[in-house]
């Protein structure tokens, strides 16, 4: 039996929400700067207090094959520049440890990852964006910093993290591949 991608990214992201409904963020961890979880605490922080009606209209913009955005999509991604900027310098970074008590067992909490997870798609977005209007550099910029970010997603060592960094991966790769059939991207 073969699933499609979107049942697939569908069951992770239920699996997110009921792993991560009853978990207060992360926010007062002490995280050092050269810890990925630093930046993307920050940048995720920066995102929760974003209009639900921005998150909505990107997550729209992804979803349309059209390139072109239209202006509510370009105002939110102009709201998350902080966030994208914070993301990219948390990209940059040789590991990231959300310090999680693994002896808690199947009672850890793990509320970084549907923020890492909206995070990701804002990234996507971004590469979007910046290919519609020609900034091919900027867009791989945030390309690579969407599959960096999936890397560190998975660095938990849990199956939960795994399944939401494959989830974060496909929403950037797709941006790849789109890139790539209309040749606004080139193939190494």
């Amino acid at each position: 039996m073969t699933s499609c991608p979107s049942t697939s990214v569908n069951i992770v992201a239920l699996a997110v929400v009921l792993t991560t409904l009853a978990a207060e963020p992360l926010r007062g961890q002490d995280f050092k700067p050269d810890n990925a979880a630093y930046w993307y605490q920050q940048a995720t922080h920066e995102i929760s207090e974003l209009p639900e009606e921005d998150l909505n209209a990107i997550y729209l913009y992804l979803e349309n094959p059209i390139r072109t955005p239209n202006q509510r999509v370009v105002s939110a991604m102009e709201r998350c520049k902080g966030a994208i900027a914070l993301l990219h310098k948390g990209a940059h970074r040789q590991y990231c440890d959300h310090h999680l008590d693994y002896s808690q067992g199947v009672s850890l909490l793990v509320p970084h990852l549907s923020p890492l997870r909206t995070a990701s798609k804002i990234l996507a977005a971004d590469a979007k964006l910046n290919l519609a209007q020609g900034n091919t550099n900027k867009a791989v910029e945030s390309l690579n910093a969407g599959y960096r970010t999936s890397d560190h997603t998975s660095s938990d060592s849990l199956f939960i993290s795994s399944l939401v960094s494959v989830a974060n991966f496909i929403s950037v790769d797709q941006q790849v591949q789109q890139a790539l059939d209309r040749a606004e991207l080139e193939p190494i």
